[in-house]
């Protein structure tokens, strides 16, 4: 394995030995103690050996030189690996850095990247690692937004390890994900706002507890997540003053619901909701929520929430597929189109950005704008309709050019959405009143 020397001038036994590049070296041992100095050379010498083999994997070589070290320095600290690390900083971070979700999905894609490399000491992820997850995400077609929201995670992760004195080093630090613009902008298949008509055909598709998560998705601009998880003893039916859970946000919101929405919940309260001592609102579809439920509970009932809005939108007929290219598709009408509509109607109608944030619990001026489905029919409707004038005949003809329908991303407006809800009412007392037949469907009367 190698052997001591002493040399001219030094104290110090020289130890001798075949390094991990297969060459003979010499390295002072530091001490004068004959036990000591061999005990050192043998821990250079077994590393180096671990270092030339290949019937190890990296990570176990480098975990095994690490913990030789240190035992021959008298450092019994545990090792830290990327794995080890991320479970303690998950449970103690904070909410502001990122969401919980965004954290925990980022991390867990990297360890998926890394394989077993995930055991490596913290301070061998490198910047090579990051660059290559970024690539790596990239070929499977993630969006730039998506990719640059992981990359952050990670540097947000290797910082807090470098505040910790973990590592020395950020690698995420310098590591770019360029977005592109959107050269084809108004053409972009994402998804949508939407319009009365889609809104009147979710209404006749929906059973009773869909058309009202639905509706409560309108006047809320809730998450799908949060909307599933409304709890009756936590509305007013009274006053409509509303208080329910915002996962992402990760507080209570109170509010008060639009004038249309209360008396679709009463009627749909007393006659229409399963006697039961659930205190959610939708006991038969509705999803656990709030800070105290069990997460991998909440996830899979949240599978079954996406399923039902999917299969609603597919009886409505409403939306269009997308494929992209990776394989994976998605329709551009989904849950989160209530959140989108609702936006753009609260901002059509003449409230501020800052206002209609606080309604849908947003902190960032950014992510609201991306909402935004501005076009000039949406903006002529709003105003037309505040001033009390007709739409022009000759106006509403001109379009009807396929560009204009390209860039038309069809927005109701705010007297759209109450005229909706009250529609949705008008369903409920259909069904109790024992018709079979949905009421009429309403005309917006707003131009007349």
């Amino acid at each position: 394995m190698g052997y001591l020397r002493k040399i001219a001038g030094s104290p110090y036994w020289q130890a001798v030995f075949i390094n991990e590049k297969h060459v003979e070296v010499q390295r002072s041992t530091k001490t004068s103690d004959r036990e000591a100095a061999d005990l050192t050379l043998n821990s250079w010498a077994i590393s180096a050996q671990l270092l030339r083999q290949d019937n190890l994997c990296l990570h176990r070589r480098r975990a095994v030189v690490a913990e030789m070290s240190k035992l021959v320095g008298g450092d019994t600290t545990p090792l830290i690996t990327f794995e080890s690390y991320r479970d303690g900083y998950v449970a103690r971070s904070c909410a502001e850095i990122q969401t919980r979700g965004n954290r925990k999905s980022g991390l867990k894609a990297f360890a998926l990247f890394l394989g077993e490399n995930v055991k490596l000491p913290l301070e061998d992820i490198v910047k090579p690692h990051i660059i290559g997850f970024r690539d790596h995400l990239f070929a499977l077609d993630r969006e730039p937004q998506t990719v640059k929201q992981r990359i952050e995670v990670l540097h947000t992760f290797f910082e807090d390890a470098v505040i910790e004195q973990v590592i020395k080093h950020n690698p995420a630090a310098g590591v770019l994900v360029r977005i592109p613009k959107d050269k084809q902008k108004g053409t972009a298949k994402k998804r949508k706002a939407l319009s009365f008509d889609e809104g009147v055909k979710l209404v006749d598709a929906a059973s009773v507890e869909e058309l009202v998560v639905a509706m409560m998705g309108l006047d809320l601009g809730a998450r799908l997540g949060d909307a599933f998880g409304l709890e009756l003893p936590r509305i007013n039916l009274r006053t409509g003053r509303i208080s329910y859970w915002v996962e992402k946000a990760d507080i209570y919101l109170e509010v008060d619901l639009f004038p249309a929405t209360l008396p679709l919940l009463n009627e749909y309260v007393q006659y229409h909701r399963p006697k039961t001592d659930s205190p959610l609102l939708l006991p038969t579809i509705g999803i656990s929520s709030g800070p105290d439920v069990d997460e991998r509970k909440h996830k899979s009932e949240l599978t079954g929430a996406c399923t039902v809005i999917h299969e609603l939108v597919q009886r409505a007929q409403i939306g269009e597929l997308v494929v992209r290219k990776s394989g994976t598709a998605f329709n551009t009408v989904s849950y989160h189109c209530f959140r989108i509509t609702n936006n753009n109607a609260l901002k059509m109608a003449g409230l501020g950005t800052e206002w209609v944030m606080w309604r849908l619990c947003q902190k960032d001026k950014k992510a609201n704008k991306d909402y935004d489905r501005f076009n000039p029919d949406n903006a002529k409707k709003a105003i037309f309709g505040v001033l009390g004038f007709k739409t022009d005949d000759t106006v509403a003809a001109a379009s009807t050019s396929e560009d204009v329908k390209a860039a038309n991303d069809g927005s109701m407006t705010f007297l759209d959405m109450m005229e909706l809800i009250a529609y949705a009412r008008q369903k409920l007392l259909a069904i109790r009143l024992g018709h079979n037949q949905v009421p009429p469907k309403p005309q917006i009367t707003m131009f007349d």
